[in-house]
């Protein structure tokens, strides 16, 4: 049995990180005792032996990269009371089916958060959160205005009409998604939206969207990804300059 690093702070009692994992990569179960207020960032680092661990209650921040690489954890029960999660906390979580955000959560931070996650069917939210909300699996803002994060385990998803912004990483890693329709109330498409979603063949993009971000948006998607959207739309005008064939809709 590896034994536990903590130290005190001003914030109470924390599980060090920083790649430091003095418990060992091999560690099967964990227990977090009463006390503890934090995960450091990189806590349970490619822990990839890692089944179990129970969170307590007094817990209010999840590190970066807490739990990157615990690919044998198939569930986590995060506590409410926990306010923060930082970028990466579960990346690589190959094995996670379903996470809940609790209603304490006030900052969830969306870069590579969920990626890796190939199981990961459904982020659910409690309908009591102030910021954040969840409709058929998939994590959206308060205001169900902005799609925030589909998990990567999904098959089949349409972005729901009502929606008017995708965010960020919003599709990032959904390696079984074939075909994705987005409704004309959506205006905007974020950088690295649909980063590696290597099956995506065909997309349906309306002429209400008038921005799509360069950065990576659509890098290690399929070779043979198709733009159905409106001769003259700006998607048309993206599709064209990026190389990426387009066939027409009305």
């Amino acid at each position: 049995m590896w034994g536990w690093s903590y130290y005190d702070s001003d914030y109470g009692i924390i599980i060090p990180g920083d790649h430091v994992t003095p418990w060992g990569t091999e560690v099967t179960a964990v227990v977090i005792s009463d006390g503890v207020t934090s995960i450091g960032s990189c806590a349970f680092y490619y822990c990839s032996y890692l089944t179990s661990i129970t969170i307590p209650a007094g817990v209010t921040y999840i590190g970066h990269d807490a739990f990157y690489g615990c690919s044998s954890l198939t569930s986590i029960t995060i506590p409410n009371g926990v306010t923060s999660i930082d970028y990466d906390a579960f990346y690589g979580c190959s094995g996670l089916t379903s996470i809940t955000i609790p209603e304490s959560v006030t900052s969830l931070a969306l870069m590579y958060t969920f990626a890796g996650c190939s199981s990961l069917t459904s982020i659910d939210v409690n309908e009591n959160n102030g910021y954040y909300a969840s409709v058929d699996g998939a994590l959206y803002d308060k205001t169900l205005q902005t799609l925030l994060s589909v998990p990567a385990g999904k098959q089949a998803f349409d972005v729901p009409n009502g929606v008017t912004g995708i965010s960020d990483f919003a599709f990032y890693s959904c390696s079984r998604l074939t075909s994705i329709t987005i409704p004309s109330s959506v205006t905007r498409i974020e950088s690295s939206t649909f980063y590696g979603c290597s099956s995506l063949a065909r997309i349906t993009i309306p002429a209400s969207v008038t921005y799509i971000d360069d950065f990576d948006t659509f890098e290690n998607c399929s070779y043979n990804l198709t733009f159905l959207c409106v001769k003259g739309s700006y998607a048309e005008r993206y599709a064209n300059s990026h190389n990426i064939p387009v066939s027409y809709i009305q």
